[in-house]
C-alpha cells in the first residue's frame, strides 16, 4: 500500500473531528482506502488530537463501533510500519498523526484488557485479523462482539509490531536522528532467565551492552556508549518525545493490575520491549540514560534564561527517564526472585516445563556498565540535576533559575543503579564525594515531611539513605565538614554531614506527618549504621539525639505499640557505638548524656509493675485524646493543649 503525501493543513482540527465523528456514527469498511488515507493525511497537533479524541469517546467507540476501532488501530500500526520501511520525510507528518491517535487509544484499551476483554486481547495479541459480528443481547439490543478466527501461522501480533515500529522510529534519519547513520542489525541478547544482571552477574558472560551496541553513532547524545559529540534539533527532540510518550503508554498496563496479586512478569508489552530481541535495544538504553543525565538545567547561565528557549529538551529528558524506569521495572532484581510469591510460582512452572523466566535486557545492560568513565558521567549527571532542585530555590530572584521537576525519577534511577550494579556502588563510595548526593536527598525528604501527597518521595529518600548507610565508606564520608547553605528551616550548627543528617532525621520525626511513623525505625537504623564511624558530633546534634531518647522512652511512646521498644534499643546502640568507638571526639554527646542521666536511670530501674501502671495511664490518655477537638492534644500532665501541629511529637525539640 502506497502512502499519500500531506495535502495541506486547512482546518485540520475540523477535518479531524469530522473524520472521527464518522468513525463513531457509521460503519467504515477497512477497504475504504480513500477515507483512511485522508484521515492520516490530516496534519494535526497533539493538543488537537487529545481534545477531539477523549477517553470517553474511545470507550464509546469500543462499545458501539468495535469494528471501526479495530480498523483504526490496525491502520495506524500499519502506517507506522510502512514509514519504518519507507522512511521518507514526506510521510513523517502522517506518522505523527498515527502516533498521537494511538497515544489516545492504547491507555483506554489497556484499562479494559485486564478485565479479560476478548476483543482487546485479540486486537493486541491475536495472530488473526480482529473481526466483529452483530448479535442481539438479552434485552433485544444489537451489540458488536468479537469473533475468533483461525490463527495465521507466522503473523506477528499487532502489539509486538507496534513496539518494534516505535523502537525503529526512535532511530530514523531526519525524524529522530540528525546524522546519516543507518540502524544495522546487532546481536540479540539471549534469554538466560531471571529479571536482570545485578551483582550476581557472571563476569565471564557476554556483556549485552557491549555486544548489542554495534553503532555508537546511533546514540542520541554523548555519554554511556558514545563519546564523540552529537548534533540535535528541536524538531528531532519533539519527535522523540512523542514516540516515547506512545511507548510509555504501551508499557503502562501494570497500572491496571490488582496490587494484591501483582505479577511483575505479566505484562506482555513490557516483555516484548525489554526482551532485547530488537537489534536497537542497546542504542535505546544508552540514549534514554544519556538524555536523562546530560540535560543542562543552567543553560545560558542568565536569570530567567529558561523562559527564552524552547522546552523541548526538558520534555525529552523527563520522558526519557520515565520510559527508562518503566523498562527497568519489568521483572525482579537478581537475587530477589524467591522473595516474591508470584515469581516463585512462575519459576516452578517454568522449571517443570523446561523453560526460563523472561529476561529483562535493560536490567542486564544497567548491571553490565563497567567503565569508570561511565560511572563518573552517571554520578555527575545525578549530582547536577538533584542539586538543581534546592539551588533553584536558593536564589535572590525567585524563579530566575530553571528547577528540574524530574527529581523523583532521578532518585528511582539512583536506586536502580545501587540495586543492580554493585560496581557502580563501590566506585561512588570510594572515588566520589557521596555528600553531594546526600544533600539533595535530605533536602527533598525534609521539604516533603508534612505533605501527605509526597509520602512516596520520603520513602524513596529513606530507602536510599538506608541502603547507603550500610556501607562503611558512606559513614566515613559523613565526617566531612558541612559548609552548605540550604533553604531549610534547620537550627544553626557547626559540624559535619553526620550532624546534618541527624538534625534532618530529628525534624522528620518531631515535625513530620503522622503517616511517617512507619519510617521511624528506618531513621534510627540509618543513624545506628553510621554511628561507629562518626568521629565527632556537634552540640546541637548531640542534644537532638538525647531528646529523641527522652521521646521514645516516654510512656506515651514506649507503651504505645508492641514494637516501640526498638526505638529506645536502637538509640542505646547508637550511644554505645559512639562512646565505644569514637569517645575522644564526642565530648558533646557525653556531656548531653550526663546532663540527662535521669532518663537512663529511669529506664534502668524500670519494673514490670511500673510498666503496667504507665501502660494503663497511656491507654486512658489515648482514649481521652480521641474525644478532643481537632488540633488539640494532651500535655505531659494530662492537660489540653490546643493548636499542636505536626506529628504530635513536637513537644521535644
Amino acid at each position: 500500500k502506497v502512502l499519500v503525501s500531506n495535502m495541506g493543513n486547512e482546518s485540520s482540527r475540523e477535518l479531524f473531528a469530522e473524520s472521527l465523528e464518522k468513525i463513531q456514527t457509521t460503519d467504515v469498511s477497512p477497504d475504504d482506502t480513500e477515507f483512511w488515507d485522508s484521515l492520516w493525511r490530516i496534519k494535526t497537533t497533539p493538543y488537537e488530537v487529545f481534545e477531539v479524541l477523549g477517553p470517553e469517546g474511545v470507550r464509546r467507540l469500543k462499545s458501539e463501533r468495535a469494528g471501526n476501532l479495530a480498523t483504526l488501530f490496525t491502520q495506524a500500526v500499519a502506517q507506522l510500519c510502512q514509514v519504518v520501511e519507507t522512511p521518507m520525510p514526506a510521510y513523517f507528518d502522517q506518522a505523527l498523526t498515527c502516533i498521537r491517535v494511538l497515544t489516545r487509544l492504547v491507555p483506554v484499551l489497556l484499562d479494559s484488557s485486564w478485565g479479560d476483554d476478548p476483543f482487546v486481547k485479540a486486537l493486541f495479541w491475536g495472530t488473526a485479523p480482529a473481526t466483529t459480528t452483530v448479535e442481539t443481547d438479552a434485552d433485544g439490543n444489537e451489540v458488536e462482539v468479537a469473533v475468533a478466527e483461525d490463527e495465521e501461522e507466522g503473523r506477528e501480533p499487532l502489539a509486538a509490531l507496534l513496539i518494534q515500529a516505535l523502537i525503529n522510529l526512535l532511530f530514523l534519519n531526519k525524524f529522530t536522528l540528525s546524522g546519516s547513520a543507518k540502524a544495522a542489525s546487532a546481536p540479540v541478547v539471549e534469554e538466560t532467565g531471571g529479571g536482570g544482571g545485578g551483582e550476581g552477574a557472571d563476569p565471564g558472560s557476554v556483556n549485552p551492552l557491549a555486544a548489542g551496541l554495534t553503532q555508537p553513532s546511533l546514540v542520541w547524545v554523548p555519554g554511556v556508549g558514545r563519546k564523540d559529540p552529537a548534533t540535535s534539533a528541536v524538531t528531532l527532540e519533539r519527535n522523540r518525545t512523542e514516540v516515547l510518550r506512545l511507548l510509555l503508554a504501551c508499557l503502562c498496563d501494570p497500572l491496571f493490575q490488582n496490587p494484591d496479586g501483582f505479577d511483575p512478569y505479566r505484562s506482555k508489552w513490557q516483555e516484548e520491549a525489554a526482551s532485547g530481541r530488537h537489534p536497537l535495544s542497546a542504542a535505546l538504553f544508552c540514549s534514554l540514560l544519556n538524555v536523562g543525565l546530560s540535560f543542562d538545567p543552567v543553560g545560558w547561565g542568565v536569570p530567567y534564561g529558561a523562559s527564552l528557549v524552547d522546552d523541548a529538551p526538558q520534555r525529552q529528558m523527563e520522558m526519557a527517564l520515565q520510559t527508562l524506569l518503566v523498562l527497568l521495572d519489568y521483572g525482579i532484581p537478581a537475587g530477589q526472585e524467591m522473595l516474591h510469591p508470584k515469581v516463585v510460582e512462575r519459576s516452578r512452572e517454568a522449571e517443570s516445563s523446561g523453560q526460563v523466566l523472561p529476561v529483562n535486557a535493560f536490567r542486564q545492560m544497567l548491571a553490565c556498565i563497567q567503565s569508570k568513565e561511565d560511572f563518573q558521567f552517571i554520578y555527575n549527571g545525578l549530582v547536577k540535576l538533584l542539586n538543581n532542585v534546592h539551588e533553584a530555590v536558593n536564589t535572590y530572584m525567585p524563579g530566575s533559575v530553571y528547577q528540574c521537576t524530574a527529581y523523583q525519577e532521578l532518585l528511582i534511577l539512583l536506586w536502580k543503579l545501587l540495586e543492580e550494579n554493585g560496581q557502580f556502588t563501590a566506585y561512588v563510595l570510594k572515588h566520589c564525594d557521596i555528600t553531594q548526593v546526600l544533600t539533595p536527598i535530605c533536602y527533598l525528604m525534609f521539604e516533603a515531611r508534612r505533605d501527605d501527597a509526597k509520602i512516596g518521595l520520603v520513602h524513596i529518600c529513606t530507602f536510599l539513605l538506608l541502603r547507603l548507610s550500610g556501607e562503611r565508606n558512606f559513614g566515613v564520608a559523613l565526617n566531612k565538614l558541612f559548609d552548605q547553605r540550604l533553604p531549610m528551616e534547620l537550627p544553626i550548627f557547626k559540624g559535619n554531614f553526620a550532624d546534618f543528617l541527624i538534625v534532618v532525621l530529628h525534624k522528620m520525626i518531631v515535625t513530620g506527618s503522622e503517616k511517617l511513623s512507619s519510617l521511624y525505625h528506618c531513621f534510627m537504623t540509618i543513624v545506628c549504621n553510621i554511628s561507629p564511624y562518626t568521629k565527632s558530633l556537634s552540640l546541637v546534634a548531640s542534644v537532638k539525639m538525647v531528646n529523641l531518647f527522652e521521646l521514645f522512652t516516654s510512656p506515651r511512646i514506649l507503651y504505645g505499640a508492641e514494637s516501640n521498644y526498638l526505638f529506645a534499643s536502637l538509640l542505646l546502640e547508637i550511644f554505645n557505638n559512639l562512646v565505644q568507638y569514637q569517645y575522644g571526639g564526642n565530648q558533646h554527646l557525653v556531656y548531653a548524656i550526663v546532663r540527662r542521666k535521669e532518663l537512663f536511670i529511669r529506664l534502668s530501674n524500670l519494673t514490670l509493675a511500673q510498666a503496667i501502671k504507665a501502660c494503663e495511664s497511656a491507654r486512658k490518655q489515648a482514649q481521652v485524646a480521641q474525644a478532643l477537638p481537632t488540633g488539640a492534644t494532651l500535655d505531659g500532665e494530662g492537660g489540653v493543649v490546643v493548636g499542636a501541629g505536626g506529628s504530635g511529637l513536637g513537644a521535644i525539640d
